[in-house]
């Protein structure tokens, strides 16, 4: 029996990032499929609906063996992701920092530069670029 299961599964694609948001996606719809009961039927059932096909689609792109289509789905799929995640990061790290740092944008290049609170006016050298400019900490 377990040759027959890992025979089976041999050669498949598997989860990565995509799969991962598909299935945290179908959990979504599935909770609001449950909030909306009392509120509409039509709309819970739909919202049901959309939670079930997500799923499928993640357990489809886990058991498929067209390699090559589902890594070109995650690499468009991380391409999108990549900067949301990052901007979302940058969120998280300012509010765990309010108090300690403050967060700039260079003016040539965009990258975002930290540098400690309290310091008055003060030059900030971007380290990517090298552009020198005066921000009050």
């Amino acid at each position: 029996m377990k040759e027959k299961i890992m025979r089976f599964f041999w050669g498949r694609y598997g989860v990565d990032p995509l799969g991962y948001g598909i299935i945290i996606l179908s959990m979504a719809f599935s909770l609001a499929s449950s909030l909306t009961k009392e509120a509409s039927d039509i709309a819970s059932y739909i919202l049901w609906l959309l939670s079930y096909a997500l799923l499928g689609w993640a357990v489809f792109r886990m058991l498929s063996r067209n390699i090559s289509a589902r890594r070109h789905e995650n690499d468009k799929f991380t391409r999108v992701w990549k900067p949301v995640k990052k901007w979302f990061k940058l969120q998280y790290n300012r509010m765990k920092d309010i108090k300690t740092h403050r967060y700039f944008s260079c003016p040539n290049c965009k990258n975002n530069l930290r540098v400690p609170k309290g310091r008055g006016t003060i030059t900030i050298t971007c380290p990517v670029c090298k552009t020198k400019f005066d921000r009050k900490s």
